[in-house]
């Protein structure tokens, strides 16, 4: 199916039996993956990869589901953006008067 670290290294573990999503342009889904130092060796068939590399350590999953690794991107932008919506007043004194937070925001408040 697909060979993403380098070809004729000895995985360090297979996982087999398992229902692995590639998130790859053609969707595949694979039932083994071959790992070498942390990083995917290749993914596919268990049979085919127990068969090409005779691993040491071979793990049965039991039909678990794998998913790569996902990271939001956008998760810390967001938390970021919600800031944006606040008005920093802690270097500001007590306001004089009737003022609006607009206005306050707009006012040069340190040493006030």
């Amino acid at each position: 199916m697909a060979t993403f670290y380098s070809c004729g290294e000895k995985p360090d573990v297979i996982y087999k039996n398992a229902k692995i999503y590639t998130l790859n342009s053609t969707n595949d889904i694979a039932d083994a993956i071959a790992i070498k130092d942390g990083k995917i060796l290749e993914v596919g068939k268990g049979q085919d990869l127990e068969s090409k590399y005779k691993a040491d350590d071979v793990v049965d999953l039991k039909g678990a589901v794998v998913l790569p690794g996902l990271i939001d991107t956008e998760g810390s932008i967001v938390e970021f953006s919600k800031n944006m919506n606040y008005i920093d007043l802690s270097k500001c004194k007590e306001p004089e008067g009737d003022q609006r937070p607009c206005d306050l925001q707009n006012r040069n408040c340190h040493g006030r």
